[in-house]
């Protein structure tokens, strides 16, 4: 049989108990209503900004895509050698490569179809036991790109274009 061990909790008497519970229903009724007067602030704020903000990042978007057209047709130009990326007075920009991704060598090729093929060629370790799934981070990892075609697949790994505000100023800061 297991030993129960307790603590003094500071309460002696049945009294001062319910006069804790009666404290903590108190605490935490004050405590939703806090939340509940905050949680309308943050709407109120919303629908007051909401629509700025929306208005701005339709405009950033616009922007951006204006940006990334004219530095993808003039890279070269803009960028010299190896660099991903340069600067303006007020931001910074290039191209960042996104994580690597398994994909599908073309659209002839299915995942169920990469199962079948990995089972096939004796590479179970590379299926996830509960619905065979192939598992991409340790195809990724371990297979080259000979093994990857056999399989149907390949990695592809895309930039994206990012434009950001230079913050280091202290007249940026402060702004």
């Amino acid at each position: 049989m297991a030993k129960i061990t307790t603590r003094n909790t500071g309460l002696s008497t049945l009294a001062e108990y319910e006069q804790c519970l009666d404290k903590i229903a108190d605490l935490t009724v004050k405590r939703d209503k806090a939340q509940a007067q905050l949680d309308k602030a943050i709407l109120a704020a919303r629908e007051e900004y909401g629509g700025e903000i929306k208005g701005l990042n339709n405009q950033i978007a616009v922007k951006l895509a204006q940006a990334e057209q004219y530095a993808t047709r003039n890279r070269e130009t803009l960028l010299q050698g190896d660099a991903k990326s340069g600067e303006t007075g007020k931001a910074r920009w290039g191209w960042r490569l996104g994580n690597p991704t398994l994909v599908l060598l073309s659209r002839k090729f299915t995942w169920g179809a990469v199962c079948a093929k990995i089972q096939e060629m004796g590479l179970s370790s590379y299926l996830k036991v509960s619905d065979p799934k192939p598992d991409k981070d340790k195809i990724k990892a371990e297979l080259d790109d000979e093994q990857l075609a056999s399989l149907g697949l390949r990695i592809e790994q895309t930039e994206a274009y990012w434009v950001e505000p230079k913050t280091d100023t202290a007249e940026r800061i402060s702004a």
